[in-house]
């Protein structure tokens, strides 16, 4: 029962930033971005606080049920007063035609006009740029398709997003990433109680201010990150690789910090010193994340960007697994958790690097990806129906598309 959920919870992160990418404009996804990881850290919080005081009083069971109770009252609002988004409808193409068209209509001092020039009363359509027919289907016919579907288009659209530079990109650097992550989630605590010298409760209040840096981080790699695209979309990576790299010193400093105090306010100075590193450090180690996961999505195409993050969710929870288990081989290798922490510690850096050569190709990806979006368009302005039921699969189709829209640029 606990993997049913487990999969079901994870399940979910994909569809949310799919959805969030419809709903939100490419200039605004770092800080939507930002606004849902830092929900997920509350709630994880929550989570925790809940289990620590209900779970000794009414059992193990008895938390489970008590934080079902929000998800399901969520799931309910959610169905009763949220609209689907149009699919891909905050691309910057499409906000562009839309704008002309209001611009065309607003022209034309009436509808009887309108036809007679020739233009057409229309709004774009709730996303048929990227379904796999524009001709209407029923609700029965696009459930009866998608159960005829075979697992060959699938794997040709994850071929399509790793063979992305950006995507491929923002996909490994979580794998390095995750390496201190391990450290900090596993070991620190323990570590700084019985090596550095501090008690379980000061060790633990270290690891709790290291969270709340987290929390600070994600916002200002939000907010930062929005100000940063506004400016030039390569920006906010250089952000998000600075600071991963940035966040590895004031670490370094926590764990080889030594204490040996001989009195309790000779511990308590070292102590506030180290909050101030484990702080600075959590700020430094989290501005990353809503920056990756906005570029995940403004570098794939809509139909895409589920597939894309469950890739992502996929190696970072592999990485979460395998963290622990190669600082475990580290310290077994070094015979001293020290010099294992320092070279673990290393993997943000490898992570800023990654992170900031998507410098060099995120404009690029960006761009195409408001092609395909236009040479839909213009597919369908054009009357071709766009039909993948062969197997041609997405790759295929956007080569098509590309020289379509090359193919307008020339005439």
């Amino acid at each position: 029962r606990r993997a049913l959920t487990g999969i079901s919870v994870g399940g979910a992160s994909p569809l949310i930033y799919s959805v969030l990418g419809d709903l939100f404009e490419s200039s605004q996804r770092p800080l939507v971005s930002a606004m849902v990881g830092m929900g997920t850290g509350v709630g994880i919080g929550l989570g925790q606080g809940i289990a620590g005081f209900l779970g000794p009083r009414y059992g193990w069971r008895f938390p489970f049920l008590v934080v079902s109770v929000p998800a399901l009252l969520c799931a309910v609002l959610l169905w009763f007063t949220v609209t689907d988004p149009e699919r891909g409808g905050k691309e910057g193409v499409v906000l562009a035609k839309r704008q002309q068209m209001q611009q065309q209509q607003q022209s034309l001092s009436s509808f009887a006009e309108n036809e007679h020039h020739g233009i057409v009363h229309e709004k774009i359509p709730n996303n048929p740029q990227f379904e796999t027919t524009s001709t209407t289907t029923t609700q029965h016919s696009k459930i009866q398709k998608m159960l005829n579907e075979t697992i060959k288009p699938h794997i040709q659209t994850f071929h399509s997003l790793l063979k992305t530079p950006s995507v491929l990109l923002c996909i490994i650097q979580g794998a390095p990433g995750c390496i201190p992550w391990g450290i900090i989630n596993t070991y620190l605590n323990d570590y700084l109680s019985q090596d550095v010298g501090l008690s379980v409760e000061q060790a633990t209040f270290v690891v709790l201010v290291f969270g709340v840096g987290t929390f600070i981080g994600q916002f200002v790699g939000g907010a930062y990150g929005t100000h940063l695209y506004q400016k030039d979309v390569r920006y906010p990576n250089l952000l998000s690789g600075t600071m991963a790299i940035v966040g590895c010193i004031p670490l370094w400093i926590l764990i080889n910090y030594d204490i040996t105090p001989e009195n309790d306010d000779t511990k308590a100075k070292v102590t506030w010193y180290m909050l101030t590193s484990s702080l600075i450090s959590g700020v430094g180690a989290s501005v990353t994340g809503p920056i990756v996961k906005a570029t995940l999505t403004n570098v794939t195409i809509p139909t895409s960007r589920g597939q894309a993050f469950a890739l992502l969710n996929t190696f970072d929870d592999f990485g979460r697994g395998l963290g622990p288990m190669f600082i475990a081989m580290l310290i077994r290798t070094f015979g001293s958790r020290r010099k294992a922490f320092n070279v673990g510690v290393g993997g943000w850096i490898l992570c800023g690097f990654i992170n900031g050569a998507l410098f060099c190709t995120v404009v690029r990806d960006e761009g195409y990806v408001q092609d395909v979006v236009a040479s839909r368009m213009m597919m369908l302005d054009n009357g071709v129906v766009v039909d993948e039921e062969d197997g041609g699969g997405e790759e295929e189709e956007q080569r098509d598309l590309l020289e379509m829209i090359e193919r307008q640029k020339e005439n």
